[in-house]
């Protein structure tokens, strides 16, 4: 489900915006500098865009550093807000950057939370590799959700 070259109004600017589906829809803008970009107010409109009514659309900034490197914001919907990082808007921004030809297959992707992922394209298949740290473990008492064992 990948659309290239969506002509997305927005204020006083048109964005030239692309769209996939990883799993959830993500739109990617390719910007000069993903620093300057207002994420609450042009993520927001993007997010909330006619073009991708009624559910939405995530919306990701990608800055393309080289053909190996790239920096992401996303304003994740049901957030409302930026995330610090988003494996399938990093998927989703590879993904098409490699399609339009301006980065290679395999890419860095540095989120605006620092997470360093690398993103393989081979045909329509992605695949992301990064950390994996354990942050919580808990234990769940299944009496408490009505259920038994």
């Amino acid at each position: 489900d990948a659309r290239l070259d969506i002509a997305l109004p927005a204020a006083d600017q048109t964005l030239r915006a692309h769209f996939v589906n990883t799993g959830v829809p993500h739109t990617v803008i390719f910007v000069d500098d993903v620093a300057k970009v207002d994420l609450p107010d042009l993520g927001r409109t993007v997010r909330y865009h006619e073009t991708f009514r009624p559910k939405g659309t995530n919306a990701n900034f990608a800055q393309v550093v080289d053909k190996q490197t790239m920096l992401l914001r996303t304003y994740e919907r049901g957030v409302e807000a930026e995330t610090y990082a988003c494996g399938t808007g990093a998927s989703a921004a590879v993904y098409l950057s490699h399609k339009l030809g301006l980065t290679g297959p395999e890419v860095n992707v540095t989120t605006s939370g620092g997470e360093q992922l690398t993103i393989s394209v081979d045909g329509d298949n992605v695949f992301l590799a990064g950390a994996a740290t354990v942050t919580f473990t808990g234990d769940l008492l299944l009496e408490s959700v009505g259920l038994k064992l």
